[in-house]
Parts: structure tokens; C-alpha cells; sequence
């Protein structure tokens, strides 16, 4: 049996796999027929399922979900599945402190309590590390959901990005 280059080596469905061509019909034949008949939006299909069964379960929503799930046990069992939250990109602020100043005060308007990263401008704009105020170190308040409040050890330039 000659394979056309095109398949890659793979499986043909036209042609009976050498010493066993029954059963590889068998074999395609269920492929097939999982392929046509349970790949569904409709949880209570198929309508009468066996045990051992699969099936894909879709959602129609813009998230397009779906579930890999087996019969078992006389329930749909989930064995794997993506579930895309379609949640919209974070907002991302930038606030730059040319003056040394301590507390940055950050009105960033976010709405929620967001990440929060701080870069030095002395030492090249390196990102500087939350702690105890020390030498380049701030501590971060969230004042409230709209506002965040930086105390470094003492005045301090740099830019403060809000992703939140």
C-alpha cells in the first residue's frame, strides 16, 4: 500500500489497515460516527447514551467553551475542557514623577485595587521591590478603589504603572 505523501503518513480512511481490514473499518466507522453525531450544543444529546460514550459539549456564546465528556457511571463526566472567560483587557495607566516627591499620591480611577509596578529613574528605570521603606524600597496602600498611595523612605522620582 502506497501512502500519498499529503496524509503525512497518517491514517487513511479509504483503505483497510494491512492484516486487519474488519476491524479497521470498525474503527473508522465509530471515528465517524462520534465526529457526525456527538459533537453537540444540546446537553441532553445524544438521547440515549451508553456507557463509555463521548461526546463535546459547545456553548454557542462568543467564548465558543466546550467540554470533552465521557459517559459513566450513568452521568456526562467532564475529562477536559476550555472555558475562555472573554473578560476585556485589563486598563493600564502610567503616572510619571519628574519631581521627587513622597507619597506618590496615584488617582488612577481604575475602579478596583490593581497592580501596581514602580521604576526607579535614578538607577535606569530598574523596577523597584514592595517592603519595609529602605533604600529604593515603598510601601503600597490602596486608599480606596480609585486611589493608591506609595511611601518610599524619602522623595523619590519614577514612573508608577497601574494595570488593573
Amino acid at each position: 500500500m502506497t501512502i500519498p505523501a499529503d496524509t503525512g503518513g497518517l491514517f487513511l480512511f479509504d483503505e483497510p489497515q494491512a492484516g486487519a481490514p474488519r476491524r479497521s473499518q470498525e474503527i473508522r466507522n465509530n471515528f465517524e460516527a462520534l465526529g457526525r453525531c456527538n459533537i453537540t450544543t444540546d446537553p441532553t444529546l445524544p438521547a440515549n447514551p451508553r456507557e463509555g460514550m463521548m461526546r463535546v459539549l459547545k456553548d454557542l456564546s462568543p467564548a465558543n467553551n466546550w467540554k470533552l465528556q465521557q459517559f459513566l457511571a450513568g452521568a456526562w463526566q467532564t475529562l477536559a475542557q476550555r472555558i475562555n472567560s472573554a473578560r476585556p483587557a485589563a486598563a493600564s495607566r502610567t503616572f510619571v514623577f519628574t519631581a521627587a516627591v513622597n507619597p506618590w499620591v496615584i488617582q488612577h480611577d481604575l475602579g478596583n485595587q490593581p497592580l501596581v509596578q514602580i521604576f526607579d529613574l535614578t538607577y535606569l528605570q530598574r523596577q523597584v521591590v514592595p517592603s519595609a521603606p529602605g533604600a529604593g524600597q515603598y510601601i503600597l496602600q490602596h486608599a480606596d478603589a480609585n486611589k493608591v498611595n506609595v511611601t518610599f523612605a524619602a522623595p523619590t522620582t519614577g514612573i508608577a504603572i497601574v494595570i488593573g
